[in-house]
Formats: structure tokens, sequence, C-alpha cells
């Protein structure tokens, strides 16, 4: 049988046994660490000589410590149906990769917030050290969600769909500035744009200004007043992981389409991002009119 040992109170522990219970392995469990303590003591140390948990020991003496070595090991000899452990090795690289970054990044960024907030009475607790927590952890995942790294270039970014319109910048005036810096210039090859004028009204006055047909020969989708991609209506949604550059003022996961990743602009840098491809303001054009510069 099986042993794991340490307290069922630790994350790594809980990791440890969730593999043996996905797997169905009997098992038995040995509370150490925390409050238990014995983790200092000889005996444990000769299994574990980093005194923490949890660790690993079967029937034949083999002992493994490390909450991710741990379930790695069980999933390679157990799981004969590649559901821990796919058997595509760049699955299981995948797999092994988020493994890790929970233990490297997120780990590290949520521990004074879970000490905080958890295992510190009220009136001890820093309120200052808890809320830097759990700006770091939310930085974490924001990038991971992002698909960025700090100092990545923002001008790099290929933009998948520029969207602009929406109550908050779907107005006559922002769809006059947007075409005014796309006209005569061609739409970059692999970039949507979709405009969708704020209301009727705007859209009747767009239409009566000649605007539109800006719009068109530049190689936009003209559409009618509504949402549209400001809150991912119908087909006018992103695909996982693909980009946009949109004149709407919500950016939270899923908000433009599952998986999908949205950059709040203005509709100026929407224009001139439908001309290059990638995140862009009039800076990066030749020639932008100098009125809007």
């Amino acid at each position: 049988m099986i042993k794991i040992w340490g307290r069922n109170t630790s994350s790594n522990v809980q990791k440890a046994m969730w593999a043996v219970g996905e797997l169905r392995l009997e098992h038995t469990r040995i509370d150490v660490g925390g409050a238990f303590g014995k983790n200092k003591e000889p005996a444990y140390l000769a299994m574990n000589p980093n005194g923490l948990v949890p660790t690993l020991e079967e029937e034949d003496g083999f002992l493994l410590w490390e909450s991710n070595s741990i379930v790695r090991y069980l999933a390679g000899k157990h799981d004969k149906n590649g559901v821990l452990e796919p058997k595509d090795a760049k699955q299981r690289a995948l797999a092994s990769q988020w493994m890790d970054w929970q233990l490297s990044v997120v780990g590290p960024a949520i521990t004074p917030a879970f000490w905080g907030l958890i295992r510190t009475p009220a009136e001890k607790r820093d309120a200052a050290a808890i809320k830097a927590s759990q700006d770091k952890t939310a930085a974490a995942n924001a990038l991971v969600y992002m698909g960025l790294t700090p100092g990545t270039p923002l001008r790099d970014l290929v933009i998948d769909t520029v969207f602009l319109g929406s109550c908050t910048n779907g107005r006559i005036e922002d769809l006059r500035a947007a075409a005014e810096i796309i006209k005569g210039r061609t739409k970059a090859p692999n970039t949507r744009f979709l405009v969708v004028p704020g209301s009727a009204r705007v859209r009747l006055q767009a239409e009566a200004e000649g605007l539109d047909k800006v719009f068109l020969d530049f190689g936009a989708e003209w559409r009618n007043a509504g949402c549209s991609m400001c809150l991912g209506m119908n087909p006018d949604q992103l695909r996982p992981q693909e980009r946009s550059a949109s004149t709407s003022n919500r950016n939270f996961e899923g908000r433009q389409g599952k998986g999908g990743r949205t950059h709040l602009v203005s509709p100026l840098v929407a224009a001139a991002t439908a001309i290059r491809g990638t995140l862009s303001s009039l800076d990066d054009l030749d020639n932008a009119p100098s009125a809007l510069v």
C-alpha cells in the first residue's frame, strides 16, 4: 500500500492525494508537519532530508519527495489511459509546465495572502502585505492569460480583430476620426476590422457623410448599430488566444469570447492598428493626419 506522509491541510500534500484518488490507488496518509510536528525528527528526515511534506513511501521501500515529482511518478506508473499523463510528449510537457509554474510563480505570489488571511488572526494581519500579495498574484495570472511577458513591446503584438464601436467609442466623432486616418490606405491583410456605430442615429449620420464608404473601401465590415464584439455577441467573438484591439470599455477574461485577449484602445489607435496589423499609434504611421497627431 502507498503511504503519503503529510498533513491534509498542505496544498502540496493535497496534490499527491488528488493523484492517488484520481488513479484509484490503495493508500493511507500519515499526519506529519504543521501542528502535528514529526517532520524534523530523525526518522522522517531519513526519508526526506528537507523535512517538508509530502513524502511518498511504497511497500518496497521506495521513497520520493517533492509534490510535482510524486504526481508525475504516480501518473507515469499507474495511468494507463493517458488521463493524468498524456501519451503525447508535447501535451505531457505542457502539463508539467503548468505544474511547475504554480510552484515557481503563483505559489510564492499568493502565499503571503493565504497566510495573512487564513492563518493569521484578524488583529495581527498585515493589510499592506496581503494587498501586495493579491496584486502580484493577479498580475501573474493576467500575464499568462494575455500571453505576455514583462517587457514585451506592445508594437510587436499581432492583432487578429480590430473593433471600432460600443456606446463608449462608437460616436460620430469617433467614426470621423478613424475614417480620416484610414482614408486612401489599405487594411492589414490578416486583420479583421469591425465598425459598429454606437446607435442607429450615429449610423445614419455616418452614412449621410459617406463614412461607411470610406470604411468599406478600406476593407472593414460596416455593421448596424448594436453590441457586437463589445460583449462577444453571436459570431462576433474571438477564438481562444486571439487578440483584439477594441474601443469598448471592458476587457475581463472571456468578455469578447472564451480565451480571447482584449486590448482596450482609442478610436485613433484602433484605426492605426487596422492599417499595420499590430498594436499601433499614429506615431507608427507615415503621413498621419497632422490635426489628429
